[in-house]
């Protein structure tokens, strides 16, 4: 299903998955052919989805697209020197913004939440349309260090999902076919079998589509009678800058992390607009921290020493007034800690193990003991816990195949309670206060800020032009980062119910277009059982596995290349990478061999490089 609208079906592709780690990603590479998965869940994730159901998706939807080029031209050189020419020719010939953004067209339209019915996704874009000058099309691909210019994943997901509304689903993949079918006329992405697409001018149309939409949502916005004003408390930057996790200290300072391009990531101090950096942040998992008394509490990202696909999550804290640090644990998988109220003693946090099963847990600093929660039902992630203000019930959100929902757990009797239940619009950051749960919500294609009442009605806080990105409280205020094109701001606001939740908005429009052209939902019961029989790797018996040559002489250590001829292995767990061939000699007329292996799948990483035939060559520096 997945690669049918490029009307092509990639042959048996193995999955290594990396489940020691903290680090979520994946990448799809085809020399040799494989799809590599970094499992660990998504600390704060901005879709209410399967996460793996998603990677699965985007990651298999690479391997159709490159593929989809294995026709005529290119057909006949990957079958005579080896799966490299594919990976070659796709460096060369599609850009990054087609290749991510058609693999997260897939994962949006195959699954009922992704990133294109994100309203975080789409904010980004947004903002700098309705507010900023039209870049130009290199400008709008490429990026900038200057301006922000939304990733090659937002703008490719827009390009490619506004050809599929303009052109139909079919247009990509025909595209690619010929491609494929024809490299030699070097047409790059542009011709099908029935259509020509200027990139360009696809640009510039999905631009004027976008900003006629956005422009019409922005008037409706401004229509609006507003119920506050924002008071603004951040200063004013001169370049883009983002400002996470806002949170007060008795209404004199707020704590923040602040981002921009041309400087380090650091935990600041604001007051009176004046900013203070109190630590390095370059390493928080999530942005996120959690400050309280003198206190400042986060998870730490750690890569393992020798391990390159290991990494850690562990629990930093620092003491404000004595200015030391203290790390609480050592090789766990840890995130988003909060101190229990009034005691700093006990953190809740969420813990995650090497199969990628995810707990609540509380940590006793005092007794040095964890405490695990086992939650029920069926969820994969475990994403913002938090304590009510006595300390006596935690609230958490659940991820899964069904949507996200909402849940209490009564520390006292061990009961559990629903809040909300499970639904496909994304809900993130959970707060508390005056026995009232708050959490920003995008049920209008938003983030606003929503809270649950006693009889379980959802009130509306906010009413934000792009998107809150979090928020915060102090007595009858409320602390919010709220997105514009200038980044993200901090404001005070008050704390009013200014709506009651009644209707959810549908999803964004590109968005149901894609979903109706491809006819397939990813589900759970749509996932049957393997049909693979499963039996242990033989890391011995699979040592070589030899999957491209050249009649050219490539040799990657010396960064050299030439006449002759080259053989290349690589295993699929990468630690066994064998590189040999020959070398002509034009000035003499002579033939040499060479070799290079290098493996890494021992604590000490083994290599041998090896030339025979050649001339021993010395060169004498005067000057060293």
């Amino acid at each position: 299903q997945v690669s049918k609208s490029l009307k092509t079906n990639p042959p048996y592709t193995p999955f290594i998955l990396h489940t020691n780690t903290a680090y979520s990603n994946g990448m799809s590479i085809w020399a040799p052919k494989r799809i590599e998965l970094w499992t660990s869940n998504p600390v704060n994730s901005s879709y209410a989805f399967d996460w793996m159901g998603h990677l699965a998706i985007h990651e298999w939807r690479h391997s159709a697209q490159v593929y989809a080029l294995n026709k005529g031209f290119t057909k006949f050189f990957t079958t005579l020197f080896g799966e490299h020419v594919l990976g070659g020719v796709t460096g060369l010939y599609l850009p990054y913004w087609f290749l991510e953004g058609d693999a997260v067209v897939a994962e949006t339209s195959m699954s009922p939440s992704a990133r294109g019915h994100s309203a975080e996704f789409k904010m980004y874009l947004k903002a700098q349309i309705l507010d900023n000058k039209k870049y130009s099309f290199d400008k709008a691909k490429q990026g900038s260090m200057k301006d922000f210019v939304a990733d090659r994943y937002i703008f490719g997901y827009h390009m490619v999902s506004y050809g599929r509304y303009r052109y139909g689903k079919d247009i990509w993949g025909e595209m690619l076919n010929t491609l494929g079918k024809d490299l030699w006329r070097l047409r790059n992405l542009s011709k099908g079998d029935s259509i020509t697409v200027n990139q360009e001018k696809l640009y510039n149309d999905m631009y004027d589509y976008l900003h006629k939409e956005w422009a019409r949502e922005d008037s409706l916005y401004n229509s609006i009678q507003k119920s506050y004003t924002p008071n603004k408390i951040s200063k004013e930057n001169k370049r883009y800058t983002n400002y996470y996790y806002p949170q007060t200290k008795k209404g004199n300072k707020v704590f923040t992390i602040k981002t921009d391009n041309f400087s380090r990531k650091k935990l600041i101090s604001l007051s009176n607009k004046k900013e203070k950096k109190i630590i390095e942040a370059n390493n928080f998992m999530d942005n996120y921290f959690f400050t309280q008394d003198s206190m400042i509490v986060w998870s730490e990202y750690r890569d393992n020493h020798r391990w390159e696909n290991e990494s850690y999550s562990d629990v930093f804290e620092y003491n404000l007034n004595n200015k030391k640090y203290n790390r609480i644990t050592k090789k766990k998988r840890i995130y988003s800690p909060i101190y229990k109220p009034k005691d700093n003693g006990f953190i809740l946090a969420i813990e995650e193990d090497s199969l990628n099963n995810q707990s609540i847990i509380i940590i006793d600093k005092r007794e040095n003991k964890i405490e695990r929660i086992n939650i029920f039902g069926e969820y994969s992630s475990l994403s913002s816990p938090i304590w009510n203000t006595k300390g006596d019930r935690i609230y958490y959100i659940k991820n899964g195949f069904r949507g996200k929902s909402i849940e209490e757990y009564n520390l006292e009797d061990k009961s559990f309670r629903e809040i909300i239940p499970k639904s496909y619009k994304n809900i993130i950051n959970l707060r508390f206060l005056n026995d009232k749960l708050y959490f920003l919500g995008s049920y209008d294609n938003t983030y606003q800020i929503y809270s649950v009442d006693n009889n379980s009605n959802i009130l509306r806080h906010t009413h934000s032009r792009l998107s809150v990105l979090d928020h915060n409280y102090i007595r009858d205020s409320i602390l919010i980062s709220d997105y514009s094109s200038k980044g993200s701001e901090l404001f005070m606001i008050p704390n009013l119910v200014i709506d009651t939740l009644r209707n959810i908005s549908e999803t964004m429009f590109l968005a149901k277009v894609i979903t109706n052209q491809e006819g397939f939902v990813l589900d759970k019961d749509s996932i049957k059982d393997s049909a693979w029989v499963s039996k242990p790797y033989s890391k011995l018996k699979n040592l070589f596995l030899f999957h491209s040559w050249a009649p050219l002489y490539i040799n990657s250590y010396s960064q050299d290349f030439g006449y002759g001829l080259s053989v290349f292995s690589q295993n699929l767990l990468s630690s066994s990478i064998l590189e040999t061939g020959l070398k002509y000699n034009n000035s003499n007329n002579k033939t040499s061999f060479f070799l290079n292996y290098n493996y890494s799948g021992l604590y000490p990483i083994i290599n041998i490089n090896m030339d025979y035939g050649d001339r021993y060559s010395y060169f004498f520096d005067p000057l060293g």
